[in-house]
């Protein structure tokens, strides 16, 4: 799974592949930053009226937007309240309703209470606590974070359980972008209503329009929070184009 950083210099509307834009304007996710060098949240794992996984966070059906900067502990309190007897199928039966944490591209410890993505489980009605420790020297840039019990990650993945998580410091690479208007866009692979086929979404809602005005320039970071599909990201509209792309490496970023 791929996660990349976009620098877009005009705009229309971003489509995933599949179909026409709706006009419903994109929506972000609430955002934890840390305080006093420490950032810290309880998110629930829990089961809608439907029956799918869900994250519960402050009492919504919610998934976080995690902003860190080197130096800060990440505290998580992980609340497994998913039914004892699952109402999903799941890859390797049989299913528990286990769940963890893996944060993806965070350069932390494999051990507990870090990034144990193998030894840390809660089963329903368990909790764990994590206590993540961001490296002084850690990149800047967009990782993500999502569920990873094995069997078991693939539904919860589907069904949403990721969130994005953004270490600070990327205008030390890219220093155009530091006083442009910043959005975090996570897109995900879900089951559609009648469970007969596959949808992409981008912070949760299926083809959204991003406001921009003519010749604004804005910073676009980009994560593909699929469980395992790849996607082709397709920019429609009348007027053209021109986007940019920031890595960490310090080599000249093209403009397409």
């Amino acid at each position: 799974m791929k996660h990349l950083s976009l620098l877009l210099l005009l705009f229309v509307a971003l489509m995933l592949p599949g179909g026409r834009a709706q006009r419903q304007l994109l929506g972000h996710p609430p955002q934890v930053s840390a305080r006093n060098g420490v950032a810290e949240l309880t998110l629930t794992a829990a089961s809608d009226v439907n029956g799918r996984d869900t994250w519960l966070f402050n009492g919504r059906a919610v998934q976080p937007e995690i902003r860190l900067s080197p130096g800060d502990l990440l505290k998580i309190h992980y609340v497994n309240a998913l039914p004892v007897s699952p109402r999903e199928p799941c890859d390797a039966p049989p299913c528990m309703n286990m769940t963890n944490l893996h944060f993806h591209g965070l350069m932390v410890s494999p051990k507990r209470p870090q990034d144990d993505v193998l030894d840390l489980m809660a089963m329903p009605g368990q909790s764990l606590d994590y206590e993540l420790r961001i490296p002084i020297d850690h990149p800047p840039g967009l990782n993500w974070y999502h569920t990873h019990p094995h069997g078991e990650s693939h539904r919860q993945v589907l069904d949403g359980l990721s969130g994005a998580l953004v270490i600070e410091g990327i205008e030390r690479y890219a220093p155009q972008v530091r006083n442009l208007r910043e959005r975090v866009m996570v897109i995900r692979e879900r089951e559609n209503e009648r469970r007969d086929g596959h949808v992409f979404t981008l912070n949760g809602a299926v083809r959204p329009q991003v406001a921009i005005a003519p010749g604004e320039r804005q910073f676009w970071r980009i994560v593909n929070a699929s469980a395992d599909a790849y996607v082709d990201l397709e920019l429609e509209g009348r007027q053209p184009m021109q986007w940019q792309t920031s890595t960490r490496s310090r080599r000249p970023i093209p403009t397409l």
